[in-house]
């Protein structure tokens, strides 16, 4: 049915775009928005819509492991300071912008800080993470310490473990800060490649540069060294966006 064709706020029913909506509250809200009068039945479903997205939002946002302080850190409130900042903050605001394309074709995103802290990495995956849930598109944050408690074997958080492989976009912070056992290593490798071959991005942030992180990954045993980065870098960086992110702690800049 058209719109045009719409009576009362019972005929929405007959609108795809409003039968989209799952939550019963907000489609009766729409029918006795429209039978109110006043507004036409386009604007009432744009509405109703806009508030099914947000309800979305809000619910992937509890599980999304996001901290009161990093809730702010969107790209509205990035200090791209340095024209080195700017650039790392319009790749990953393209980034972003492409998410869409980028749920289908697995594209991952490094932020690399050079040995640098206090650049805005952590700010950038955040605001990347932010702009998805506020688009209805599932995220989760893990720092690097507490991926080590999902799957260790003293303390394997199998939900937490299970939705690092399934959630649409994943977020680790800090990547390198961890110690290097080969069986988180091996955890890690099979985190990465389920997500690589079910083409799931990874949004990753690290203090160093990919080949140091890379080198981080070498672990020596009994019978010589082996190189888990080799394999999981491999599959981290064949559809990838990298961002150099360098300069002075603005964390220190502000105490000052």
């Amino acid at each position: 049915m058209a719109y045009e064709n719409i009576i009362n706020g019972y005929d929405l029913v007959y609108i795809p775009d409003f039968n989209t909506i799952a939550d019963d509250k907000i489609r009766q809200y729409g029918i006795d928005l429209l039978n109110a009068g006043g507004i036409t039945a386009e604007a009432v479903v744009d509405i109703c819509v806009k508030k099914e997205k947000q309800r979305i939002a809000d619910i992937y946002k509890k599980d999304a492991n996001l901290s009161k302080r990093f809730k702010m850190r969107t790209f509205e409130t990035f200090n791209a300071y340095t024209p080195e900042l700017k650039k790392a903050f319009e790749k990953a605001k393209k980034y972003a912008d492409l998410l869409p394309e980028i749920l289908e074709d697995g594209t991952n995103i490094i932020f690399e800080g050079h040995g640098c802290v206090g650049t805005g990495k952590t700010h950038l995956a955040y605001a990347i993470a932010n702009f998805a849930l506020n688009s209805g598109i599932p995220a989760k944050v893990v720092n690097a310490t507490e991926l080590v408690n999902a799957v260790s074997f003293s303390n394997l958080d199998k939900k937490l473990k299970r939705s690092l492989l399934d959630i649409p976009l994943l977020i680790i912070d800090d990547l390198g800060k961890e110690c290097g056992y080969d069986w988180l290593l091996s955890e890690l490798y099979g985190i990465l490649n389920h997500r690589y071959e079910h083409c799931k991005p990874t949004v990753i942030t690290t203090e160093d540069t990919i080949q140091e992180l890379r080198n981080h990954y070498r672990i020596k045993v009994d019978d010589g060294v082996k190189d888990r980065g080799k394999s999981i870098f491999s599959r981290i960086c064949e559809n990838v966006v990298i961002v150099s992110v360098q300069g002075d702690d603005y964390r220190l800049k502000r105490a000052v």
